[in-house]
């Protein structure tokens, strides 16, 4: 919190305790299934503007196959 990192995970446990604890400073919550690892670099090179704007005012945001979201 302190450095203000923000997350990227997959795991609904990292989302779950978001909910509760308000950490970490912002999450990027990945809803994608299995992916290669090309296809995610893929993933995140076309949204990778979205995500910038969208982390200007949101603390955590949803990424998956179709769209991105803000969540808080």
């Amino acid at each position: 919190m302190k450095e203000q990192r923000i997350v990227i995970s997959k795991d609904v446990d990292f989302y779950d305790s978001y909910q509760q604890k308000q950490e970490p400073y912002k999450l990027v919550y990945l809803t994608v299934g299995n992916l290669s690892n090309a296809e995610l670099n893929a993933l995140f090179e076309r949204n990778l503007n979205h995500l910038i704007a969208l982390m200007e005012y949101s603390s955590v945001i949803e990424m998956n196959r179709y769209f991105v979201i803000t969540l808080l």
